[in-house]
């Protein structure tokens, strides 16, 4: 990888999935980092590219030589069969180099495999979500041990969670979690999470996993009033409508509620309002 500067190449190497949410690459002021990300997909996929045409090179070299030396063989056993004279044509001219390696069996390349990785990575900054699958799909064909890596796990999860996948989502959220309760990004997994259990109808789990999320102080893309919100409307759609409009009552008595969350809560309020007692 080629960038400007070394400064450049820290900033793309810190780079992943824990940044999802906090880097707003919308904002102006962050255009330069923008920049520096595509440009940094367009060198990694240019080295795949390049790596891919190497393989498909050295296949059609194999094939090449895998020809020669069957015409070679059947030769030899022409021969045989009719002068009884033993020939060696394929032992001595036609076999083949000892760094190729049988069909089936060429590797990435000069790619290393986290490379899929980081495009994963990027392509999800960029909210590029189906790039950032089918990267994110490749490493996880390539790497062995996957499940260690927990940025891409994490990654993984996210993209299956604005798919709606939310089986697979959930199903990698809680590896996750098994594998690293302490990961850095676990108040945002754990509201995820109760996001998707709400939608699967499993109120007990996502209940416990927002008061998790709440519980937890680190940074964050979300602001404990928001999560309030989710508790107050999980209690609504269990039809606890006593107990969702005191939790939004009490949510608008806070000085620091934004006016997008009070007009949510109103909007919330107004359709209580019309069921029946």
């Amino acid at each position: 990888m080629f960038l400007n500067s070394i400064d450049d190449l820290y900033i793309v190497q810190e780079l992943d999935s824990r940044y999802y949410g906090f880097l707003n690459l919308t904002d102006p002021k962050n255009n330069g980092i923008k920049d520096l990300i595509q440009q940094s997909i367009t060198i990694l996929q240019d080295e795949v590219a390049s790596s891919h045409s190497i393989n498909m090179s050295k296949q059609r070299d194999l094939q090449h030589a895998n020809v020669k030396c069957d015409v070679a063989v059947k030769y030899e056993e022409h021969i045989k069969e009719n002068s009884g004279i033993e020939s060696h044509a394929c032992d001595s001219k036609l076999a083949l180099p000892s760094d190729f390696k049988p069909k089936g069996n060429i590797g990435v390349g000069e790619v290393d495999i986290e490379t899929y990785c980081k495009l994963g990575h990027l392509h999800l900054l960029l909210t590029e979500y189906y790039e950032a699958l089918s990267a994110y799909q490749k490493y996880m064909r390539l790497c062995p041990k996957y499940w260690n890596n927990h940025s891409f796990l994490y990654g993984l999860g996210i993209v299956y969670f604005e798919f709606r996948c939310f089986k697979w989502s959930i199903k990698l959220f809680q590896e996750l979690l098994y594998l690293n309760p302490y990961f850095v990004c676990a108040n945002e997994i754990h509201l995820r999470l109760g996001l998707m259990l709400k939608v699967n109808g499993d109120f007990r789990s996502a209940l416990k996993h927002f008061q998790l999320a709440l519980a937890d102080s680190s940074p964050s893309t979300f602001s404990d009033l928001q999560v309030k919100f989710q508790i107050a409307h999980l209690y609504e759609v269990q039809n606890k409508h006593k107990a969702a409009k005191e939790s939004y009552e009490f949510i608008l008595n806070d000085k620091n509620i934004s006016l997008d969350l009070k007009a949510d809560i109103y909007r919330q309020l107004g359709a209580a309002a019309t069921l029946p007692t």
